[in-house]
């Protein structure tokens, strides 16, 4: 490979500075060095080294070192001065949260490759612990060092090889499966009617964490309440083995670990329960179920009482309309006794923290909210446009709505010439909208049935249950 020199400004400066402090005897005219050409990107070609192709697959299981990227240069290189790659990775195309990690040369090559483990480690940062495949994006940083000095290629948004490649982590030896059961008390120990915890519709290695709402009598207290968490497999088969318990037989924590082929737990509290169970991390924790959710907040004076709601069908997702305009908080009752805050993260919760919830990037707004209390996640909803559509319009359109001040109340007059069916919908499209009952509207819920006439139609998302009135005109 071609080597000569690089020019480095500091080091064309010192030679400079040295010179010019020389005595000269010829007539006045100074010694100069000539300048070395800067290095730039076109000087230096780079490539991407098998596996790191376009669409390739790499299984960060199979090597210690994954080859990444190669190079040749066209112009000369200074004396010992050496060519460097560092790797940025992201789980997106536009590079958003990417994790740089260090390259080492491959033998006496031109080959720069990654450590496995590193790139394994990140891989699990950015997309959490499954053990199968993942698209990742992967860019190169070049470097020249000279001893200590290391000055970048070009500027720092000169990247190289920006690829796509198919990623297979190294599998840690946990298994999570698609579902999970209790059993003891609550059924009688029957395996066959086990009780069925809930779940997202994410995947079981991105969302780990499984919730059951359980009511336990003061009288089943007394005589021991007893639990086991069966895993799909079992419960398939009709087996005892690989169930899951505690780690001491009739253990009253109401969390810890849990144990395969563990012994069983005894709870002593009773009242309607939250068993949740992460099997990622193999923990479970049980909470008292909370039948709603206040959010108070700048937008309501910080008065839990009069603060919007949000309500459940599962004791685990929550979800209403908050109009917010500042910081704000949930509490599991309309008290201070407790409250749910910010977490490490944005859209995370912790009880009991010590952060407010910010105001959502939208600003001042009417919001969908929803909460998960088995994940401690929450995530809004800016509502820009609320409008019914139904038969009136051909289910083609929305008729829009006009809020009140507090973006609260939305009204509008609606003619029918004819008996009809319609919805409320946010936003104009169906991602968020509510059906029938017209007194006690649900999210996605059937249509509303309305007969021929004029009128003036409130949308009331002040308090629960949420209304719709048709008032004759």
């Amino acid at each position: 490979m071609k080597k000569a020199y690089l020019y480095f400004a500091p080091l064309a400066l010192c030679a400079l500075a040295m010179t010019g402090c020389d005595d000269t005897t010829d007539g006045g005219v100074m010694q100069v060095n000539p300048q070395q050409p800067e290095f730039t990107p076109a000087d230096i070609t780079v490539t991407t080294a098998s596996p790191v192709t376009s669409d390739g697959s790499i299984n960060l299981a199979d090597a210690a070192l994954v080859s990444a990227v190669s190079y040749t240069v066209s112009a000369e290189l200074p004396e010992d001065a050496v060519v460097s790659f560092e790797m940025q990775v992201s789980g997106s195309e536009d590079f958003a949260g990417a994790i740089t990690i260090p390259m080492e040369r491959v033998g006496e090559t031109d080959t720069y490759g990654v450590d496995a483990q590193l790139w394994d480690n990140a891989f699990r940062s950015l997309l959490g612990k499954a053990p199968f495949e993942r698209t990742n994006y992967v860019r190169f940083a070049g470097y020249i060092n000279v001893g200590s000095q290391r000055s970048r290629i070009g500027t720092p948004d000169t990247w190289y090889c920006p690829t796509k490649v198919n990623v297979t982590p190294v599998d840690l030896g946990i298994q999570v499966e698609d579902a999970y059961y209790l059993v003891g008390t609550v059924n009688g120990w029957d395996l066959a009617t086990a009780v069925k915890f809930s779940h997202s519709d994410k995947n079981v290695y991105d969302d780990p964490v499984f919730t059951l709402c359980i009511d336990i009598t003061a009288e089943a207290v007394q005589a021991g309440w007893w639990w086991k968490i069966v895993p799909e497999s079992s419960f398939a088969a009709g087996s005892w083995e690989g169930l899951f318990g505690t780690e001491k037989d009739g253990d009253t924590a109401l969390s810890g670990n849990l144990f395969e082929d563990g012994n069983s737990g005894c709870l002593n509290r009773a009242g309607q329960q939250l068993f949740t169970i992460d099997m990622l991390n193999c923990t479970y924790s049980v909470t008292n179920a909370v039948p709603m959710l206040w959010t108070p907040g700048n937008s309501n004076d910080w008065t839990p009482e009069t603060s919007g709601t949000l309500t459940t069908s599962d004791f685990t997702n929550y979800n209403g309309f908050l109009h917010l305009n500042g910081e704000w908080l949930m509490t599991p009752a309309a008290n201070w006794d407790n409250k749910y805050t910010l977490g490490t993260a944005p859209g995370t919760l912790i009880y009991n923290g010590d952060n407010n919830l910010p105001v959502p990037a939208e600003g001042d707004a009417l919001y969908w909210v929803e909460v998960n209390l088995g994940s401690l996640t929450y995530s809004t909803t800016a509502i820009t446009k609320v409008g019914m559509i139904g038969g009136f319009n051909d289910w083609a359109g929305d008729l829009e709505m006009t809020p009140s001040a507090d973006l609260l109340t939305w009204t509008a007059d609606l003619d029918l010439a004819a008996d009809t069916e319609l919805k409320v919908r946010f936003n104009g499209d169906w991602a968020i909208n509510l059906g029938a009952p017209a007194t006690n509207l649900v999210f996605n819920a059937g249509n509303i049935a309305v007969a021929a006439g004029s009128y003036a139609v409130t949308l009331n998302l002040t308090t629960h249950p949420y209304t719709l009135t048709f008032t004759a005109k």
